[in-house]
């Protein structure tokens, strides 16, 4: 009988493990990036900026984030650790657009790669299209 009651949980721990709420709720990590506080010392267009796309991360709109997020990091007084600010937010919402498709949209992708090479001119490079016959 205890046999039967371990089988009949079993699929209950799965459930709870996993999860079995809203695939398109971010997690925290993401909610609770570093954008404002890496930023708290900038102009306030910079800050504004950066509100709005701290919103747009909030709002699992991530494509826009992404092109809010390259127009501030390519501007001339954003400062080394700045930028690093908003490559380790890229990276944390990589991981969610990954887990999450809803989230993870050719465009929000697109509009990843977009932000990483204009901040990044290495990265640009690796984009190159392969020559004819490779």
């Amino acid at each position: 009988m205890k046999t039967l009651t371990v089988f009949r949980l079993i699929p209950c721990l799965a459930v709870i493990l996993v999860g079995c709420g809203d695939s398109k709720q971010v997690p925290s990590e993401v909610k609770d990036s570093p954008l404002k506080e890496g930023f708290q010392n900038a102009s306030p267009e910079i800050r504004k900026q950066i509100t709005q796309a701290d919103k747009a991360i909030k709002g699992d709109r991530y494509a826009e984030a992404f092109k809010i997020l390259q127009e501030v990091g390519t501007k001339p007084e954003i400062t080394t650790e700045q930028t690093e600010v908003i490559f380790k937010t890229v990276t944390k919402m990589k991981k969610v657009m990954d887990y999450h498709p809803k989230i993870g949209t050719k465009e929000a992708y697109s509009a990843m790669r977009d932000l990483i090479g204009a901040l990044d001119p290495e990265f640009q490079k690796t984009r190159q299209e392969p020559a004819p016959g490779n």
